[in-house]
């Protein structure tokens, strides 16, 4: 019997689509829960059509002790920093050019994962964002499974392009011990017209387990769909088992061999499953404005989600192809006689 028939073809498709959502289902299962943050630590989210400019902020916000300050943006991708000693040690910098933090060069320090976003001009690094290049000055390492929060890349707060900014929609300050909500309260009632606070560690909804339900019960579904594929695979090596049988083979041998090639069909749709994977990933890791997906889904497939992908499809067919077998089994349709084919 060929591997690669329309029946097996069609067969290998619903499963590979299966393993593809299983695998998805079991990165965003095994992605390790949400930190929770320093609690002297506010966001600021702001609700108008147009801010004071980041530099106004500062001004403003720079009477208060604070740690670290960020700005973030809708898509949640990146965020404008100060880079404080504080904010250096925490996101552990590597620096080219340190002596540039203070300058008002347009300056940018970016994720050591997400590299291939770094294009070269006449020898210097640099990245594009807003419509503004911005010179990479070093890189930090952010080894962590989980990408809540995760940016691809902080810009200095001293950047010439950053001050007049006031598309930002997020506001984000780690303050020390005598920080306090109400004096920050007052200092935004003058500026912001309408905005929200909180502590940073109060307010995380994880929707992921809801997320990995859905995408269980639709893998599920697509895997049931394999009930009437697997039993018209079974009837399209009808007549290949009736001559088996009457040239000598045992019902034993023959259901071995029902699974044997089953299993064969499973690993086949397993590699291209895995790969399909493998490529939709790179792909949400490559694209900035994807956070919310990789916070979801993580930047790549863990080896336990491969495997337990593996495992889920091989169980679950394996079940199927059984429960299958066992009804041709006592319908008679596997014996020693020659059917219509």
């Amino acid at each position: 019997m060929k591997i690669l028939n329309f029946k097996n073809i069609i067969l290998i498709i619903v499963l590979f689509m299966s393993i593809f959502i299983f695998q998805l289902g079991n990165n965003a299962m095994l992605l390790p829960r949400i930190e929770k943050k320093t609690e002297n630590s506010y966001l600021i989210k702001v609700n108008n059509e147009e801010n004071p400019t980041i530099g106004k902020v500062i001004e403003r916000i720079g009477k208060l002790k604070y740690r670290r300050l960020d700005f973030s943006y809708e898509e949640y991708a990146y965020a404008v920093s100060k880079f404080t000693k504080k904010f250096i040690e925490e996101v552990k910098i590597s620096f080219t050019d340190k002596d540039s933090i203070n300058k008002k060069e347009n300056t940018a320090v970016v994720n050591k994962k997400y590299k291939e976003m770094v294009f070269q001009k006449k020898g210097k690094e640099y990245i594009n964002c807003r419509g503004h290049e911005y010179r990479v000055i070093g890189y930090y390492a952010d080894n962590r499974d989980s990408t809540i929060e995760e940016k691809l890349f902080y810009i200095n707060i001293c950047s010439s392009s950053i001050a007049n900014d006031n598309h930002y929609n997020l506001i984000e300050i780690q303050g020390n011990g005598s920080l306090k909500e109400s004096s920050l309260k007052r200092i935004l009632k003058k500026e912001f017209g309408s905005f929200e606070i909180r502590k940073s560690n109060d307010g995380y909804i994880d929707t992921r387990e809801v997320f990995v339900f859905e995408l269980f019960l639709c893998a599920l579904l697509v895997i049931f769909n394999c009930v009437g594929f697997i039993q018209k695979w079974i009837n399209y090596q009808k007549r290949e088992i009736s001559i088996r049988l009457l040239v000598g083979a045992t019902k034993e041998k023959i259901i071995k061999l029902y699974f044997t090639r089953f299993f064969m069909i499973i690993c086949i749709s397993f590699l291209f499953g895995t790969i399909i994977s493998t490529t939709i990933m790179d792909s949400i890791r490559k694209t900035q404005v994807l956070n919310a997906t990789r916070n979801l889904f993580g930047t790549s497939l863990l080896p336990a989600s491969i495997l337990l992908s593996f495992v889920e499809i091989l169980l679950i067919g394996y079940l199927l192809l059984g429960i299958n077998i066992l009804l041709q089994v006592r319908r008679g349709n596997i014996s020693g006689k020659i059917g219509r084919y």
